[in-house]
């Protein structure tokens, strides 16, 4: 009886460890072989603008009594990254590097006519320690082209989707601990594209 359970111990023991750095993470992250466990993700907007963070402003006009002068204009929409690392092995791991993150812009399901919006490649090099991390990114939910191609594709080609139009932001990224071993996180956002602001 001894034996079954020194056998057991010695089988469990490595599937332990091994689960350590894979388990327990974030939705979508994978660990990788770089000894850090993202523990969750969260990804909001931020506009400089008068936006409200998941309105996305697309439009500008002239301005009224005579209309000769524009409204305060489009605004980059910035993304604040929120991430929870803690370290699986040794602590020597941190600090990780942000590398990169693909931005992909999803169509909501109620707007399947909705125009396609490029998606994009950011580079935040933002670090990661062990415990809460905050990255922002310059224009990382929608920069003024994409918006003013939205709204053109919108008015030139009389699309008619829902509106406001909803797009799900979706980031895919790569983090780099001390070693150069790679592992990934995915966030979401949602967002409503519309002339939400006026004069």
């Amino acid at each position: 009886m001894k034996r079954y359970i020194l056998i057991l111990a010695i089988l469990t023991i490595p599937i332990l460890i091994l689960g350590c750095g894979a388990m327990g993470g974030a939705p979508g992250s994978d660990s990788g072989n770089t000894g850090i466990r993202i523990t969750y993700v969260t990804l909001v907007g931020e506009d400089s603008g008068t936006s409200s963070d998941d309105e996305v402003d697309v439009a500008i006009h002239l301005c009224p009594p005579d209309y000769t002068d524009y409204e305060d204009g489009l605004f980059e929409h910035d993304a604040i990254l929120t991430i929870g690392a803690v370290a699986t092995g040794f602590p020597d791991v941190f600090p990780a590097t942000i590398d990169e993150c693909k931005v992909t812009y999803l169509k909501g399901t109620e707007n399947p006519d909705a125009p396609i919006i490029e998606g994009k490649t950011v580079y935040p090099n933002c670090p990661i320690e062990d415990g809460d991390n905050e990255c922002r990114i310059s224009a990382g939910i929608m920069d003024i082209d994409r918006k003013v191609q939205y709204w053109n594709d919108l008015l030139g080609l009389n699309l008619d989707p829902a509106y406001p139009t909803h797009y799900v932001v979706k980031y895919e990224c790569t983090y780099i601990n001390q070693y150069g071993e790679e592992g990934t996180f995915e966030a979401e956002y949602s967002i409503y594209l519309a002339d939400w602001d006026n004069c």
